[in-house]
């Protein structure tokens, strides 16, 4: 019987094992860039996100953003990990009276980002020229042109643009994540099939203990 059990827990070790084979390696965090007074992929000290409100940016916005109020009127809205981890930062203008005014804020704010963007994702290239491969880190930023927000509001009629940056791990696109699930699913089928292989061997073994005792 002992030999029984012994054989028993050996099969499940295994096969634990050979599971967690399948399970991709955890990927090492790279901080930065530095945008908007922020550190992309750095947690939040406590005292910064204590001092965010946790609102949605716009009522049409289904989920809830950090909001961080600026002095001068606009709005940076933080997207946080559970660990308080920044990986995105939208900044919303403050309200402009012309588009002209509008557009030259928007060109200032696109240039500070494209510096340390540029930059980083220079520092983590392989080579110059050299696209970042999946899983590996890059930063991002995108702006939305000046627009007018209409109706009937106190600024109504005012302009404001949008601009924000993102930093981590590069994704397969998604033609080539199929692979990927099928890889896993072939790994998760060929674990179970060990152990439909294995389980005659070992009901066997607990007959023949069985018929000893």
């Amino acid at each position: 019987m002992q030999r029984t059990v012994c054989g028993t827990l050996s099969l499940t070790i295994i096969v634990s094992s050979l599971g967690g084979c399948a399970s991709p390696p955890p990927r090492e965090r790279v901080s930065g860039p530095q945008v908007f007074g922020y550190e992309l992929q750095q947690p939040l000290p406590a005292e910064v996100f204590k001092a965010l409100t946790y609102a949605r940016l716009d009522p049409a916005y289904a989920e809830p953003d950090y909001l961080s109020y600026q002095a001068d009127g606009a709005v940076l809205a933080l997207d946080l990990q559970r660990d308080r981890t920044l990986t995105r930062i939208l900044k919303r203008s403050r309200a402009f009276d012309s588009r002209a005014d509008c557009q030259a804020a928007l060109d200032q704010d696109r240039a500070s980002l494209q510096g340390p963007v540029d930059a980083f994702n220079a520092r983590h290239a392989k080579g110059p020229g050299v696209a970042p491969q999946v899983g590996e880190p890059a930063a991002s930023f995108s702006v939305r042109e000046c627009w007018q927000r209409g109706g009937r509001g106190a600024d109504s009629q005012s302009y404001r643009y949008e601009a924000w940056a993102s930093q981590g791990p590069v994704s397969a696109p998604s033609k080539t994540r199929q692979p990927n699930v099928v890889e896993q699913t072939a790994g998760g089928v060929l674990v179970g099939l060990f152990a439909i292989v294995m389980l005659p061997f070992a009901l066997i073994g607990w007959g023949v203990d069985k018929a000893r005792d």
